[in-house]
């Protein structure tokens, strides 16, 4: 939901139906005067009255015949009057629900309340960028300190994940190939043939190819300022040199006398070895020293590259490097979502305008079928009084043409017909059209305001997101390599 979704909806309701029925403009019945001559039987009434001498020739009310015609009449205005209020009740409503006065004094208090939330999301996203882009400097200052205190001029070196996981691959494979081959080479003489060999094999090649590696690793420690910690390092190197020397002769010297590790094969080997190192009797034995020292240098070199050559360098600068990605997420992130909102809000914003152009045309609409019910009801009031009058006229000349005498002088006065007040119409005043348009100008200029306020907001939100690298920058050249 956005973050003006309440202030849009607010400039909709026109999209939703603002009643429970339809206007309907169906025109006011004609009067049928022949007709009503007819029912009202006129004609013999009017005769048989004039030749009675009624009415009087000096009466100055209407008599009864007159009444009834009055009161037919009267009765067409009041269905008519009551169809004339229940429209106009309509348009009432409907001009009512567009409810302006309200809805547009809502503007200030929904534009401040959704400036708020958009503020609000600007420091949020500020506060959480703020504690991860001081975390990065603080990593970045570490690095540089590391830098200084162990002479480290040139940027990391180290593999990438990929790399190491194609490291350990060749270990894997060094170590399966390794296995395999040794119990090859041994299963001579073992009495569990290429089963118990290779159960010592593997347990040949795991020494070999671990030890190697971890030596590998040690080894970097020549690399370090610490002097006894480059001593650390000379050492690996020796101790890798001559054990895996050793170990792969020994290897080789038992090939060449084995049975099993439960006899007396291992004895035979040691004590061949310190009689005659280089003292091997079968080719083969001397294929499998070849191959045991191959890939213990492989697996030393695999150990040796696993970091950068500077012991602790690496990870130090792995750890600023991931701590700098998570910040740069966190930032694209909220930026994301800044330019959501932002978007959001605008189309919101711009879509109450809108509506407010729409109400603007549903006011005049409705003044206008205002306007043209009364022009109807007033005609149709026009239409019944000349009906009346017409039966009027026509009873009376019926009645002066069967009368002796001479009629009453009322008979030429025209009949009026009593008009409602706007009381009994129940016409509701309309807003006025220059208050109106005054109304709906100021609330689009606020309108119009708060997208240039959300504008500026925006703007500057991302300004501040950016200006963090200023106000907490890296202070090592932290350029880095991974292989």
């Amino acid at each position: 939901m956005g973050l003006f979704s309440k202030f849009s909806s607010t400039f909709k309701k026109l999209d939703e139906a603002q009643h429970d029925y339809e206007v309907s403009l169906t025109k006011f019945p004609d009067i049928n005067v022949p007709k009503l001559q007819t029912d009202l039987k006129l004609e013999e009434r009017a005769q048989e009255r004039g030749e009675a001498g009624e009415p009087p020739t000096g009466s100055t009310s209407l008599d009864a015949v007159e009444t009834e015609i009055v009161d037919v009449i009267e009765t067409f205005k009041r269905s008519a009057i009551n169809t004339y209020s229940d429209q106009t009740e309509v348009l009432a409503d409907r001009q009512a629900k567009l409810d302006f006065t309200s809805s547009v004094s809502q503007i200030d208090l929904e534009l401040k309340e959704g400036v708020a939330d958009f503020k609000r999301l600007i420091d949020k996203g500020l506060d959480q960028l703020h504690a991860k882009r001081k975390a990065l400097q603080s990593q970045a200052v570490e690095l540089k300190e590391f830098r200084k205190r162990h002479n480290r001029f040139m940027s990391a070196d180290y593999p990438s994940n990929a790399i190491h996981v194609l490291q350990l691959a060749i270990v894997a494979v060094l170590w399966f190939v390794e296995s395999f081959g040794n119990a090859s080479f041994l299963a001579k003489g073992n009495e569990l043939g290429i089963l118990g060999a290779y159960t010592e094999a593997i347990v040949i090649s795991t020494v070999n190819l671990v030890c190697a590696f971890m030596l590998g690793r040690a080894v970097t420690y020549i690399n370090h300022v610490n002097f006894g910690l480059k001593f650390i390092g000379l050492l690996s190197l020796f101790t890798f040199v001559v054990g895996a020397f050793c170990l792969n002769l020994l290897v080789a010297h038992y090939r060449d006398v084995t049975g099993t590790f439960l006899d007396q094969g291992g004895l035979l080997a040691v004590q061949n070895i310190t009689e005659n190192p280089l003292g091997l009797a079968d080719f083969r034995s001397w294929l499998l020293f070849a191959m045991g020292m191959l890939f213990a240098i492989v697996s030393f070199i695999d150990g040796l590259k696993w970091d950068d050559p500077y012991p602790g360098y690496g990870k130090k600068t792995r750890r600023v490097e991931a701590v700098r990605q998570d910040y740069l997420g966190e930032k694209e992130y909220h930026i994301d979502e800044l330019e959501s909102a932002f978007a959001d809000a605008v189309d919101e914003l711009k879509s109450a305008r809108s509506a407010l152009a729409k109400w603007r045309q549903e006011h005049s609409a409705i003044n206008e079928s205002r306007k043209r019910w009364h022009e109807a009801f007033r005609d149709h009031l026009d239409g019944l009084e000349r009906s009346g009058n017409a039966l009027l006229n026509y009873y009376r000349e019926e009645n002066r043409k069967a009368r002796t005498g001479n009629a009453p002088k009322r008979f030429k006065d025209k009949w009026t017909l009593s008009r409602p007040s706007a009381s009994e119409t129940f016409v509701s005043q309309t807003v006025d059209k220059a208050e109106l348009d005054e109304l709906l100008r100021k609330a689009q200029d606020k309108i119009d305001n708060g997208i240039l306020e959300i504008t500026q907001l925006h703007d500057d939100g991302l300004q501040s997101y950016r200006k963090l690298d200023e106000l907490f920058p890296d202070e090592p050249e932290d350029a880095v390599s991974n292989g």
